[in-house]
Order: structure tokens, then sequence, then C-alpha cells
């Protein structure tokens, strides 16, 4: 495996050094409180640089977006058949949520700033829109369905949904392992029709 030169590292150091005073900056002050000249000072480059990097100051929010998108179109092209849909489909979002795990600090930055920003919720919601497509058009090759047609759609948006809902639990409780709830939830997708029916005292247990 080839390990980047100098140059390639000093650029990453650069987009990570960005990343991380802008997410402490948004968190600070907010979004539109900020400017890309306090960000490139905080890193002690121009803000010309930073322009090198990213085209506005909202993309920083979502520059491993594309890097998502890419792990989880590697699983499912992974994908020989041979392991039932939601198992596949579960290691699509296991797959991103380790990668949360990867960068605690920047998830929990990331999703505050975004959480407190309507037009940044759009954003990121629209983002999860283009995992849950992913999903859903492999789930429909799986079964011989158009990627439009409703069960495929539903399981590209329970894929993401199981993801969000342990991400959220995550980030309230750090101690928690977001994989291991990722695939509790894929069980429970797996038998809502027993998971909805339980008793009241089991609930509570």
């Amino acid at each position: 495996m080839q390990h980047p030169g100098l140059r390639e590292r000093k650029k990453q150091a650069t987009r990570d050094g960005l990343i991380d005073a802008a997410l402490e900056l948004f968190d600070e002050q907010g979004v539109d409180e900020t400017s890309v000249e306090q960000i490139a000072e905080r890193v002690d480059v121009s803000p010309r640089t930073f322009y090198r990097y990213f085209a506005a100051k909202d993309d920083v929010l979502f520059a491993d977006t594309g890097g998502r998108a890419d792990r989880v179109a590697a699983v499912l092209r992974a994908d020989d058949s041979t392991r039932s849909l939601l198992d596949v489909l579960c290691g699509a979002a296991v797959e991103l949520a380790s990668m949360l795990v990867s960068e605690h600090r920047r998830s929990v930055l990331r999703f505050r700033v975004i959480e407190g920003n309507d037009r940044l919720r759009a954003h990121f919601l629209r983002d999860g829109e283009e995992v849950a497509d992913l999903c859903a058009a492999h789930a429909a090759r799986r079964l011989g369905l158009a990627p439009g047609d409703l069960l495929p759609r539903l399981l590209g948006s329970c894929t993401v949904g199981a993801l969000r809902a342990a991400h959220r639990r995550w980030l309230a409780d750090p101690d928690l392992d977001i994989v291991a709830e990722v695939r509790t939830g894929f069980a429970v997708l797996a038998d809502l029709d027993v998971s909805t029916n339980v008793d009241a005292t089991t609930r509570a247990r």
C-alpha cells in the first residue's frame, strides 16, 4: 500500500485543521456569526487557503458526506447474496456507525451545530436521503423490483432511520456501543410485529 507523500499529508493536515477550527467556532458562536476569516485565522492560514478546500463555510459541516456514501456503496457492492438483505443493509449502517466512532469529537460538535440551524438540518436530511437511495437501489436489485417501489424505498429509509436512532442515543450517552445499537435496531426491524405487540409489563422492563 502506497503511503501519501509529504505534500499530501500537509494538505490533509490543513484541511483537518480548518474543519476542527470551524466546528469549534460554530459551536462557540454559531455558523452565521462565524466568518471564513475567523476560521482561517485560528489555523494561521489565509481565507484564500480556506477556499482551496471548501466552497463555503457550510461545506465544512458536510466535508465527509461523499466519503460516507462511498463507504456504503462499497459495502453494498460486496454483497454476494449469501446473506439476508436486512443483514447486508445492517452492515452498511454499521459501516457508517464505525466512522462516527472514529471521529467522536467531530461528530458531537457537528451534530450539535446542525441541530441548532434549520438550513443545516435540511442539508443533513438530504444527505441521509442519498444513503437511503443507495440502499433502496440495492434492495431493488436483490428483490427484482424497481428502486421506486414501496418495499425498496421503505428498506432504504429504515436503514438510515436505524442509524439515526442509534446516533442520537450515542450522542446522549457516549458510553453506548453505537454499532451494537445499530444491530439491535435492525433486529427490531426484522420482526416489527413482535416488537410492537409486547405487553406493557414486558416493555417496562
